[in-house]
């Protein structure tokens, strides 16, 4: 998999289709060839809003030199789920806080588990970009700061108040929430290069 910036709402690029600016990608994920991956088609996948439900397309590509195949995947997107970052944030807050169920119990009680797994890595992550301030002790507590704090990170390019740094924070909250398997490449195209150090 590897996580695209679109600098587009869900709704713009479901409206856009199979007509997004898909990036030519010069690097295998997989042989790590520095050869330009064609394009091998798209698949559709839903994605869940808190208010719609989209059904849009994800391109495939195809490396000519290993001959396997990897998804550009938008970065507004979980892997392997259905439903945004944004949403599945809101729903862990609604969660935490209130403990108010929207949606189905069986998601929010599996995001519920992995967030609370993680809640060392998501503090580290903020640490790493510079936050001194003092977590809660208490772990519901903690919980909820982070998830406040990362609302704060996952607003949409399009939004007012997105900042610079959104392509890395929505690939290292992936990273963090959602391990990928052993044999799944994970990268985030055009990071800007004072981000990566």
């Amino acid at each position: 998999m590897i996580f695209y910036d679109f600098g587009l709402s869900v709704r713009e690029y479901a409206h856009r289709g199979k007509k997004n600016d898909f990036p030519e990608v010069d690097i295998c994920p997989h042989c790590k060839g520095h050869i330009r991956l064609l394009r091998h088609g798209f698949y559709n996948r839903n994605t869940i809003t808190n208010n719609n439900i989209f059904y849009i397309p994800i391109c495939r590509l195809k490396c000519p030199f290993c001959g396997k195949t990897v998804s550009l995947i938008p970065s507004f997107l979980f892997p392997y789920l259905q439903h945004t970052i944004t949403t599945i944030l809101v729903k862990l807050k609604n969660f935490f806080c209130y403990r108010k169920f929207t949606g189905y119990r069986q998601l929010i009680e599996f995001l519920s588990q992995r967030f609370m797994k993680n809640l060392l890595l998501i503090e580290i992550f903020f640490r790493d970009i510079g936050f001194r301030g003092v977590f809660p002790f208490k772990l519901k507590e903690k919980a909820i700061k982070l998830v406040e704090m990362l609302l704060a990170f996952a607003k949409p390019p399009s939004e007012e108040g997105a900042t610079d740094i959104f392509r890395l924070t929505l690939w290292q909250i992936n990273s963090i929430l959602f391990y990928p398997p052993e044999n799944y490449f994970f990268s985030v195209l055009d990071f800007p290069s004072r981000l990566i150090s």
